[in-house]
């Protein structure tokens, strides 16, 4: 019996052993994000760690397959669905609050349709809304990567400004006009643009979205969503200054979990959004034409 353990152990300490490389790699991770491990770590993450969380998954779930059957056929549907599973446990707290949010009321109304070009000198106005650039409407995007400095040599964390409210409101006006425009921050209330992401007045425990476009001052038309979560604002700032010392294991483990390729297909491909699109772009094609 004490044999046949022993026998056992030493066949699950072997390299080749998925769950043992699995462990190798979170551990090498961690190791590489410390801020100790100085310029060898930036390296090796570099090169290696940023897929990391990947080759997690596959592993985990090439381990069980194979554990489950020795012929491959059987092994890449099992490999497949388990990568899936593993996914949605990881994303399960975010998903069954996406499945479970109430209802947004979402609308809009247009008094007058104004012409915009890429010279009109575009501007937002996002001074009245602390969240709208700390504000995720993918339910499984991670609120913040990592960003590095090659003067400094370091690594730090920083707000994944690709994937909030006002990354995702500027790209779809760009893709309705079919060209890119030359947009830029502003505190003039005369801004053409008007975001504001605040908590709302009837249920504290979620956000109403205000989008407006303006001329002259006069408000030509407005889209609006109410209802919106607070689980999609973020408010943990992460500060460059901090580099990667400040909630290290607590952000490193998140990123490890949720910073995915296969996170963001599955997304894509499931366009799982607290914005509505199909709603914006209809509310677009009224509010604003090409000269």
């Amino acid at each position: 019996m004490i044999r046949a353990i022993k026998r056992y152990m030493k066949d699950q300490l072997k390299w080749e052993n998925p769950f043992l490389i699995a462990i190798f790699l979170t551990v090498m991770y961690y190791i590489s994000l410390l801020p100790i491990s100085g310029f060898l770590g930036g390296i090796y993450f570099f090169f290696v760690g940023w897929i990391i969380p990947d080759i997690l998954i596959f592993l985990v779930s090439y381990g069980i397959a194979k554990s489950v059957s020795k012929k491959i056929i059987i092994r890449i549907p099992i490999v497949i669905f388990t990568s899936l599973l593993l996914l949605f446990l990881v994303n399960a707290n975010q998903l069954v609050k996406y499945i479970n949010t109430k209802s947004i009321n979402t609308g809009y109304e247009v008094t007058q349709s104004i012409a915009v070009s890429q010279d009109s000198g575009v501007s937002f106005n996002t001074s009245s809304g602390p969240s709208i650039h700390n504000a995720y409407p993918n339910p499984l995007a991670t609120h913040f990567i990592l960003g590095s400095d090659e003067g400094c040599m370091c690594m730090y964390f920083k707000r994944n400004s690709e994937k909030t409210y006002f990354a995702t409101l500027s790209k779809q006006i760009s893709n309705h006009l079919e060209k890119p425009l030359g947009y830029s921050l502003s505190r003039d209330e005369n801004s053409l643009f008007m975001i504001s992401l605040k908590k709302s007045d009837e249920d504290k425990s979620t956000y109403d979205l205000l989008f407006e476009i303006k001329k002259d001052t006069k408000v030509m038309s407005r889209f609006w969503q109410k209802g919106i979560p607070e689980t999609v604002a973020q408010k943990q700032k992460y500060l460059r200054d901090d580099r990667l010392k400040k909630n290290f294991f607590k952000n490193t483990t998140e990123l490890l979990l949720r910073k995915s390729f296969l996170s963001s297909i599955v997304s894509d491909a499931l366009s799982l959004s607290y914005f509505p699109s199909k709603e914006f772009e209809e509310f677009l094609s009224r509010a604003v034409i090409e000269p």
